[in-house]
């Protein structure tokens, strides 16, 4: 018996259709708990929030769409332009492109 409390079905997020691996990084990633200093700072392990980059705070977003450090991972997954909301909340190819976008990259997330 499926119980959904929004009016929505559980699976029509994307994210119950992958892997447990890829579900932990798409969901630390829309949340913002993640291993990114962004985080790491606010919960005090970090010092600082900027990114190795030095160009801005390392928070899901800027990993994802900007950071110079990863632009040929991104030009490899995304070689168009693709949206931060497909990336986190598309369909089920967008959540594994995601997910394998940041295994490429090595970022512990």
């Amino acid at each position: 018996m499926l119980i959904a409390t929004t009016g929505f079905e559980a699976s029509a997020d994307a994210l119950h259709q992958l892997t447990r691996h890829e579900q932990t990084i798409v969901f630390r990633l829309r949340t913002g708990h993640c291993g990114l200093n962004s985080h790491l700072k606010r919960i005090g392990i970090r010092q600082s929030a900027l990114c190795h980059c030095g160009e801005a705070d390392q928070t899901p977003d800027h990993f994802l769409q900007t950071c110079q450090l990863h632009c040929s991972e991104r030009q490899h997954v995304w070689p168009t332009g693709t949206s931060l909301h497909t990336k986190l909340w598309g369909s089920t190819q967008d959540l594994e492109m995601t997910a394998h976008f940041v295994n490429i990259t090595g970022q512990r997330i």
